[in-house]
């Protein structure tokens, strides 16, 4: 191997070139040339040590088994050497286990005297020999300079004060013992897991440790220390007590009760009583709540539940368990080291109150205000979570300009107002929240019909009246409800419909000798969110003046139907997204023919039960009053129904019925279609009436306007407008029953006009009939310049009709005219008519003969005025035509 790495050096330096010699003495001392010497150099001092080290293993290696021999007898002598130590210890531990062992003799004189007198004179002389700690966790005391010192100082005592003033001395040994151990365990746990957490003072034979130091206010610590044991001076046992070791309990600055704290003298553990003071005081503070929380209606009646889980020994195991909502529960602990209060299950709304700290409130202050503002404040946010995605919105006290705290009883925590797109503006419900029960108010912002600001009515001043509130709810959400989309929808379904009822109630209230039911008080949501119906009574003679209608003469509006009304909510219209607000009521009597002669197409009027009851169908918007208007479409009730009435009685057929048309058809051979109409001039279902307005003035709000109408065909087309206007107007004193009469007796009258009229109009033949009234009529042939009255008078109680000259004292030029229509008319008579003379009577029934007759009179072949006035005069434009 030498050779190996020498051939390889050589190689390697043969590499390097080495400059010529320049002739200098000394040889060549180029760089090249002393690195090359000195690598030669170096690798014969490393191979002169590797001879070496191999020349000494070779003379070893020559002598091995001697040295082995050596070895063996070295490991002998130190194993008896060891053996010779363990004998001689082992000989001392005998001697001195020998001393305990040792039993003095029985001292039978003294245990006689004791035995026979009760008492001694004298004990004789004990020596101390050791003491053994029993209480964990202890050490001995160390043998030497200590043990010796407790050995002279127990024996001289001994000497001088006996067996008692040993023990008194021994005892007091022990205690302080005890407190030193504890001590230290305290130290160790401040400095460990309890760091910063704890204060340590050790005052005399006195630890006091003080937790929660971080908490304001009183604080609370522990006294360990040594009682003297010695009872009160009253007492009758003069023996004197034995010292021990005593607690003393400071809680948030009072002394407590110390007789539960778990302090076991023979196992000492502080951070045991530490646990066990800690836990008694967290079950104080959880268990005041309780008490304190279990007296609020919610807890008291069991609507939300309170559970309380307490320990005497370990802090961990203590918690206060309350139902926020029915779907949220919280769980407050106290944490034992730092005695933070700590609230689970409601991490939302409690960084929330994180920040909400006043200066200093007690323990239990403290739990059970932040308690209340998370029950509160979780029982809205629930609210404002699941309705916000359904248009429920939330809207901020600033805008409405409301106090809670004048407009809600005291009590209430937090208050949340909403309002919603089918809502009026005026109203707003609010969802107030308490420890004692939550509520749904409706909230009226400002008086009724006064003019509405944007975006919301704002209370100006106190001058104008306050908000007023209403409670609609004893609870915001049912218990048996899920919280779910379709719960909300229900609540938002619910809170509209019983807005739309109370503001209803509230104006029947404002109404003089109005009576309702259920009362505003009562007024409330049903268990599961149903909407109650509000019944009152109906009668309207006794409503205000402003609030009757003026009904056409002889229109019996008294016995129709029933003075109860129900006004019930039945949802919300999906084309006009309005509330539907619908009235019913029972008629006296059931009219079997209603079912079929209402109209489908208005739903505003709806026939119930046969034909015994109605309903009334009004579309606003939630908030609004329709009391007005069901008042007013009752009394059009009224006169449509009476109207009904008087067609059956006088024969004729009706077709259809409405609030506003009353159809029928008439006529013996051939039937005529009409209607009544019934109009109504006033306020409009979306405009607001003033209650206090409306009950001031005398003046009706509204004014009813009856009509009669007929088909093209019909032969009483001609007298619609007189018919209409004598309707409405109460001088003529003309009826309903007047007018369907008039129907019958003006029929053959008006057919024998249609008639004239549909004949072939010459000059000779053209004749003009003016209706002056529907029961008088004047019919002038403009040729002949002959003008004739046709009335209706009265003859033995019968109407009949009445003809007679209309000329006057003109008569000048028609000497031929008045000649024949004497003679053919006046002096004559024919089927169902007769002449009188100067006139011509005729029934009813046969009027048209008469006109026919008269006609025919005016048509004569040459029949003509006198000559000199037969100049043909200019025939009138305006015609009286069908």
């Amino acid at each position: 191997q030498c050779w190996i790495e020498l051939s390889e050096l050589i190689t390697e330096l043969s590499a390097i070139e080495v400059p010529p010699a320049n002739g200098k003495p000394g040889g060549n001392q180029s760089q090249e040339n002393v690195h090359k010497k000195s690598r030669i150099l170096e690798f014969a001092h490393d191979k002169r040590a590797e001879f070496i080290k191999l020349l000494v293993l070779s003379q070893w290696s020559r002598s091995a088994p001697d040295v082995s021999r050596l070895i063996d007898i070295q490991n002998f002598i130190r194993t008896r050497h060891q053996a010779y130590d363990s004998a001689l210890q082992f000989v001392g531990e005998v001697k001195r286990d020998l001393v305990r062992a040792q039993v003095a003799n029985p001292d039978l004189k003294t245990a006689l005297e004791v035995l026979s007198k009760g008492r001694v004179s004298s004990l004789p002389t004990f020596f101390f020999v050791d003491i053994r700690f029993l209480f964990t966790p202890s050490s001995p005391i160390p043998k030497g300079r200590i043990f010796n010192e407790l050995d002279a100082r127990i024996n001289e005592i001994l000497r001088d004060d006996g067996l008692m003033g040993c023990f008194n001395f021994l005892h007091g040994l022990v205690l302080t013992n005890k407190i030193n151990i504890l001590s230290k365990q305290a130290i160790e746990l401040a400095r460990g897991i309890w760091a910063e957490t704890l204060r340590i003072e050790l005052l005399h034979r006195t630890l006091v440790v003080q937790y929660w130091p971080q908490r304001s206010g009183p604080k609370s610590w522990l006294e360990i220390g040594v009682k003297s044991g010695n009872r009160p001076g009253n007492s009758s046992d003069s023996k004197p007590g034995v010292s021990h070791l005593g607690l003393r309990w400071m809680r948030d600055g009072q002394q407590a009760i110390s007789d539960s704290i778990e302090f076991d003298t023979n196992d000492l553990s502080m951070e045991h009583i530490l646990r066990s003071v800690i836990a008694l005081h967290t079950s104080q503070l959880l268990s005041t709540a309780f008490n304190i929380l279990k007296k609020h209606l919610l807890f008291s009646t069991h609507k939300l539940s309170l559970k309380a889980q307490l320990s005497s020994t370990e802090p961990g195991d203590c918690r206060l368990d309350v139902q926020l909502t029915t779907s949220r529960s919280l769980r407050v602990s106290i944490e034992p080291m730092s005695g933070s209060i700590v609230f689970c299950g409601a991490p939302n709304v409690s960084e929330r109150l994180d920040g909400d700290r006043t200066v200093y409130k007690s323990s239990i202050e403290e739990i059970l205000s932040r308690i209340a503002k998370l029950r509160c404040m979780t029982a809205l946010n629930e609210i404002e979570t699941g309705t916000k995605a359904l248009g429920l919105q939330s809207v901020k006290q600033s805008a409405l300009g409301v106090d809670p705290r004048k407009l809600f009883p005291p009590g209430v925590m937090r208050t949340a107002f909403f309002t919603h797109r089918l809502w009026n503006r005026q109203w707003v419900a609010a969802a107030t929240s308490s420890m004692d029960g939550d509520r749904w108010w409706l909230v009226q912002l400002r008086p009724a019909g006064a003019k509405k600001p944007a975006p919301y009515p704002i209370i100006p001043d106190a001058s104008t009246a306050l908000p007023r509130a209403h409670a609609v709810s004893e609870t915001l959400i049912p218990p048996n409800k899920r919280l779910d989309f379709s719960t909300f929808a229900e609540l938002i379904d619910g809170l509209t419909g019983i807005l739309a009822i109370h503001a209803n109630a509230r104006y029947l209230a404002d109404l003089p000798a109005m009576h309702f039911w259920p009362s505003l008080k009562d007024l409330q949501l049903g268990p599961d969110l149903a909407v109650p119906d509000l019944l009152f009574n109906y009668n309207s003679s006794t409503l205000p003046a402003a609030l009757r209608m003026t009904l056409p003469f002889n229109v019996n509006k008294q016995a129709s139907f029933k003075e109860m009304i129900r006004l019930a909510f039945h949802g919300i219209d999906t084309q006009s997204k309005l509330v539907m607000v619908v009235a019913r009521g029972t008629f006296h009597r059931r009219i079997q023919s209603l079912n079929s002669l209402v109209s489908q197409i208005d739903s505003s009027l709806i026939i119930e039960d046969k034909g015994a009851g109605f309903a009334l169908r009004l579309l606003v918007p939630a908030g609004h009053s329709v009391i007005v208007s069901v008042f007013e479409r009752l009394q059009r009730l009224e006169c449509v129904i009476a109207i009904l009435y008087s067609l059956i009685k006088k024969g004729f057929q009706p077709r259809s019925l409405s609030l506003s048309k009353v159809a029928f058809t008439y006529g013996n051979d051939t039937k005529y279609s009409a209607s009544f109409e019934v109009g109504v001039q006033g306020p409009s279902l979306s405009e607001h009436v003033d209650v206090a307005g409306a009950i001031s003035t005398k003046k009706p709000l509204f004014q009813l306007n009856l009509g009669v109408k007929f088909e093209t065909s019909s032969p009483h087309r001609r007298i619609q407008e007189a018919l209409t206007v004598d309707l409405n107007n109460p001088t003529t004193r003309t009826g309903v029953d007047q007018t369907i009469e008039l129907l019958s007796i003006t029929h053959r009258l008006l057919m024998s006009f249609d008639e004239l009229s549909s004949s072939t109009a010459t000059d000779s033949s053209i004749v003009i009939v003016t209706v002056r009234r529907p029961t008088e009529y004047l019919i002038h042939y403009p040729r002949l310049k002959s003008r004739f009255n046709l009335c209706i008078r009265t003859h033995r109680d019968k109407p009949v009709w009445l003809l007679r000259d209309a000329n006057g004292m003109d008569q000048h030029g028609r000497s031929q005219v008045v000649a024949a229509t004497k003679e053919k008319i006046y002096q004559s008579k024919g089927e169902g008519w007769a002449g009188l003379g100067d006139g011509a009577t005729a029934s009813t029934t046969k009027i048209g003969n008469l006109v026919l007759a008269l006609h025919e009179c005016m048509n004569t072949p040459n029949l003509q005025l006198d000559e000199i006035e037969a100049k043909p005069q200019q025939i009138p434009e305006q015609r009286t035509q069908g």
